[in-house]
């Protein structure tokens, strides 16, 4: 840029998790900037959740505080008619931009929104993609009616990939249940119970 700073990714200026650019004393947020996603480390991801939480780190930092941007997932949803598509970290063929020794693997599935005794339950094409390695999760996609909530599911998987948690973990947080809304395995479980049974073989011997 003219003013001197240095740029990285799509010419998005460089800003390290403090949002400081190479110019003393000089911050920046927002589309115009790198992306710190935690998955992927160093990328370009322009979304609006991600511009204000950058933006709070770069003003309370030029103001001498020392935030640090907790980084991205890339966690977004999009409504099209009467679908909703959503998505949390990277997809299977994005996870080698992150250098990481992952073995990415992906599973498919679509449980119900809720118990298919009770009426209008609608399926929930997810996918869940985990390093076959280690079992951690590494993503998600979902794609359903608008009524099953996908947004609300999204941010299960977002959470748990916030926290570096294996996709085994998955079935054992504590959701909510009630047949119109859930089942006794929430479909954000049931998927990852998919992901597990392809990929994650038990030990013998």
């Amino acid at each position: 840029m003219a003013a001197g700073a240095r740029t990285g990714l799509k010419g998005a200026i460089e800003v390290d998790e403090h949002m400081r650019t190479s110019l003393p004393d000089v911050y920046a947020a927002g589309d115009c900037v790198v992306t710190h996603h935690r998955p992927l480390d160093v990328t370009w991801l322009p979304l609006g959740t991600t511009a204000h939480k950058q933006a709070r780190v770069a003003g309370e930092n030029a103001l001498g505080g020392n935030r640090r941007f907790a980084g991205s997932l890339g966690t977004q949803a999009v409504k099209v008619f009467d679908l909703v598509a959503a998505r949390t970290g990277p997809r299977e063929h994005e996870v080698p931009a992150s250098g990481k020794d992952w073995i990415p693997a992906t599973t498919a599935g679509s449980p119900d929104d809720h118990k298919a005794y009770y009426p209008g339950a609608t399926p929930i094409a997810i996918r869940v993609t985990g390093d076959i390695g280690s079992g951690l999760l590494l993503g998600a996609q979902l794609v359903g009616r608008r009524g099953a909530e996908i947004p609300k599911r999204v941010d299960t998987y977002a959470t748990a990939l916030f926290h570096g948690m294996n996709v085994a973990g998955i079935s054992d947080l504590g959701l909510s249940c009630t047949p119109p809304l859930g089942s006794l395995w929430h479909a954000v479980q049931i998927a990852a119970q998919a992901w597990e049974r392809e990929h994650r073989r038990p030990a013998t011997g």
